[in-house]
Order: structure tokens, then C-alpha cells, then sequence
């Protein structure tokens, strides 16, 4: 018996440490943390802050980041946005997207188009990549 619950605290202890080690590893790699968009409304806080970016700083690459949209839309109407970073010489991309007004105040909601991006609350203020996604550099989201 004593033998058992020697193993089975062995076991235990083998976990812990596998969940100390494995969580940074893949950090947020499924999305990140709600409310890390780095707007004002945010409080500025983006996933350079909530540990996101076990392997390299935000922003540390050499990609050009934008947000495309259409010149011309229908007030009330749908808009595909593109999300992408151009020119990256990194493997691994993500991403956290919020609309504000100028006051700071959310506007419409993010839906995503394919399993690469997810809105993550249920009113759809926020949209971001998933773990699939991250492979991507360019994602396609409905504002």
C-alpha cells in the first residue's frame, strides 16, 4: 500500500511539473487573453503584458501589420476586414481585434468567416485568432 501512494504522489508531482513547463510553451497560442487589444478601452494592455509571447516580443518581427477594409460600405451593413502581416519572417502569427468609436465606446460586433479566427464573447466585441490561426499571417473577419 505504502508503495502505491509513494507512485501516485510521484505521479502527482510529474504533473504539476509538466503543467509549470507546458503552459508556457504554448502560452495563448489558441487566442488570447480577452481585453489585450491595446486600445483605451482596454486600458492599453496587450499580450506583451499577459505573457503571450513566451518566445519573442511583441512586435519583434519584421512584418508590416494592417487592417484592410473596403472604400466604400453600406451604413449598417456588413464589411469584410483583413488582418494580415506582410513581409514576415516569423512562423507564427496572432491577433486581438476590437471596434471603438471615438469615444472608446465598442461598435458593432466581429464575427469570423472560418475556423481560423473565434469571437471571444458573446456579444462579439472581440475576435481573434485560434490555435489554427496562427500559422496564417492574413485572416478575413465580418465587422
Amino acid at each position: 500500500m505504502v508503495g502505491y501512494v509513494r507512485k501516485f504522489i510521484y505521479f502527482l508531482f510529474a504533473l504539476c511539473v509538466m503543467g509549470i513547463v507546458i503552459r508556457p510553451i504554448f502560452a495563448f497560442s489558441g487566442g488570447p487573453p480577452l481585453f489585450h487589444t491595446g486600445s483605451p478601452d482596454d486600458g492599453y494592455v496587450t499580450c506583451n503584458v499577459a505573457g503571450c509571447h513566451n518566445s519573442f516580443n511583441l512586435n519583434s518581427g519584421t512584418a508590416t501589420f494592417s487592417i484592410s477594409a473596403p472604400s466604400n460600405y453600406t451604413l449598417g451593413g456588413v464589411v469584410s476586414l483583413t488582418v494580415s502581416f506582410n513581409n514576415s519572417n516569423t512562423p507564427k502569427h496572432g491577433f486581438q481585434l476590437s471596434a471603438l468609436d471615438a469615444n472608446y465606446n465598442h461598435v458593432g460586433s466581429l464575427s469570423p468567416v472560418d475556423n481560423k479566427t473565434q469571437a471571444q464573447t458573446v456579444d462579439n466585441r472581440y475576435i481573434s485568432h485560434t490555435l489554427g490561426g496562427t500559422d496564417e499571417a492574413s485572416w478575413t473577419v465580418q465587422w
